[in-house]
């Protein structure tokens, strides 16, 4: 659903019509599957707006979403076009009203995986193509491999501490983990942890149930989940990018009972990074 001005669609046929909203239903298919949840969702599910105000100092969420532009100024923007459909703000935005759980500090980063999932369900590119024009602000072409470089230099790597809230944000490194996990055990595995965690979830409370593991999921059940999917202990490769388990010795039991061994993708992974010993 769109409230755009009538003069952006006045011109336009309705085979071309058609062709914008089919895209944009395309990639609402895509990003409810990916989260988890049912592609037959309510039409309105994703509800954007043209105005000359949007209703914050930034970009932000909102029923309907007024995300046309940059900032505070003005947002009317050029005319509904199939390449909006791809508006990587767009879908960071819509990330956010998901409702999602996430390791601590990744509010404004872990939502970029919605555009990867689009580019490669819909535009049949690569996970590492798909990165490299997932994120919502700021530059694009750059690889996992490009973001780990930039993140092993920091003194929270080095040191062995988690990647800040502003490391991740708004950055390639941010979003990095979950597409080289896509990567290497499909998307599937990726959009079946966020099934199952809807499907337990369904019904709760939102203050007692959930509200709380939604931007803080605890580690270690977090690990063991995605470990779960892929069918082999992924804790390295978040280890990796910043994210330790909450009880090493917790976790390594719970994958030991459940029969998830080392992975020799991410072993490979690390020794491209030369992090192996670091890590």
């Amino acid at each position: 659903m769109w409230t755009v001005p009538s003069k952006w669609v006045d011109d336009l046929g309705y085979d071309e019509l058609m062709d914008i909203i089919r895209r944009h239903d395309a990639n609402i298919k895509v990003s409810s599957k990916y989260v988890g949840k049912n592609i037959n969702r309510h039409k309105a599910i994703l509800y954007t707006m043209v105005d000359t105000q949007i209703r914050a100092n930034a970009l932000s969420i909102g029923y309907p979403q007024s995300n046309y532009g940059s900032f505070a100024q003005n947002t009317i923007r050029s005319p509904l076009t199939t390449a909006h459909a791809n508006d990587t703000v767009l879908w960071h935005e819509h990330g956010h009203a998901e409702l999602m759980t996430m390791f601590a500090g990744e509010s404004e980063s872990w939502n970029h995986m919605l555009a990867v999932a689009n580019f490669m369900e819909n535009s049949g590119l690569t996970a590492q193509e798909g990165f490299a024009r997932s994120l919502a602000y700021g530059s694009h072409n750059h690889t996992t491999s490009d973001a780990l470089s930039s993140w092993v230099v920091m003194d929270e790597f080095i040191n062995n501490n988690g990647m800040a809230f502003q490391q991740g944000s708004y950055r390639p490194r941010g979003h990095a983990d979950y597409v080289e996990y896509v990567e290497m055990f499909g998307l599937e595995a990726m959009q079946n942890f966020n099934r199952r965690i809807n499907i337990e979830m369904d019904g709760l409370e939102w203050d007692t149930g959930w509200s709380n593991g939604r931007t803080n999921h605890n580690a270690n059940d977090r690990i063991l989940r995605l470990s779960r999917e892929a069918g082999v202990n992924v804790a390295p490769l978040f280890h990796l990018w910043g994210h330790r388990p909450s009880n090493l010795a917790n976790l390594n039991a719970a994958m030991a009972a459940e029969g998830l061994g080392e992975s020799v993708q991410i072993y490979d992974r690390m020794v491209r990074g030369g992090v192996t010993r670091s890590r």
